[in-house]
């Protein structure tokens, strides 16, 4: 049995969406397919990739992401790789190219639009059968030109005393994720103390879990398990009470201190 998960543009709790998840529940039935992401911002393919990456740093090997594009349809091609041992099946928009710094190395396989059927779905069943199989599609050929897109670090300057990050998502409960990774903060820092500055407030150590915050208004900054770092509160809607998003009051610094009686406030890398 393979786990499916099924990101698109459908928007959630819609004749759309359900007829989509009909179609691969009465083709694939024996196969469990999961919700990742169904945002009605049609055009937010930096979300979506998020939100694959997510998958593909938890979901166990095997498991196969369908990303299928309804609305954006000025190119149809469908892309195929593999990533993490995980099958990626996604329409020519940039997404994947967001994704595949996972591995370099790994092929990309392109279904030429004019041979997608598309008034239905039967391409994306058909392509998902094959990988089911744990076989490439036979309309499939290798490439290596595929649609680019801003990376994830796209507006992340590193300054003398200060960094500055931009909104790269905020989720359902208001948490707010920076365009920042785990491997570049920690290489930036160098061991030396840091505040992150949010709003009125100041963040001066990361948060172990989302049930601990070092802050007196309960805002807590932790490395999430895509490795981006978040920014969430406890008992609060972190994004909609200071109206922050992707478009709005979307870049936040992240200072070095300069307060040497601070004690170093790093967490282990591990």
């Amino acid at each position: 049995m393979s786990i499916i998960s099924l990101s698109s543009d459908l928007g959630n709790n819609n004749f759309a969406l359900a007829e989509f998840k009909a179609s691969i529940a009465q083709r694939f039935s024996q196969h469990q397919v999961l919700d990742l992401f169904h945002n009605q911002e049609v055009y937010d393919i930096e979300s979506i990739a998020y939100q694959l990456l997510g998958a593909l740093n938890t979901f166990p090997e095997g498991s196969i992401h369908v990303v299928y594009n309804k609305y954006a349809v000025q190119n149809s091609d469908i892309l195929i790789t593999k990533l993490n041992n995980q099958f990626i099946l996604a329409p020519n928009n940039g997404i994947l190219s967001l994704i595949h710094f996972l591995d370099f190395q790994s092929k990309v396989y392109q279904i030429d639009g004019l041979q997608v059927k598309k008034e239905t779905y039967q391409s994306w069943l058909d392509a998902l059968g094959s990988l089911i199989d744990d076989r490439i599609p036979p309309a499939a050929i290798e490439t290596n030109n595929f649609i680019q897109t801003k990376p994830f670090q796209s507006d992340l300057f590193f300054m003398d005393t200060k960094m500055i990050t931009r909104v790269l998502h905020t989720d359902s409960i208001g948490n707010i994720v920076l365009n920042i990774q785990k491997e570049e903060f920690y290489n930036y820092m160098a061991d030396r103390a840091f505040f992150i500055s949010f709003i009125s407030s100041k963040i001066y150590q990361l948060s172990p879990n989302y049930a601990t915050t070092y802050n007196p208004n309960r805002i807590g900054a932790i490395f999430n398990a895509t490795g981006f770092l978040e920014l969430f509160m406890i008992g609060g809607n972190l994004a909609e009470l200071f109206s922050v998003n992707k478009w709005k009051n979307n870049k936040l610094e992240i200072l070095i201190d300069h307060d040497t009686n601070r004690e170093i406030n790093f967490q282990p890398r591990a």
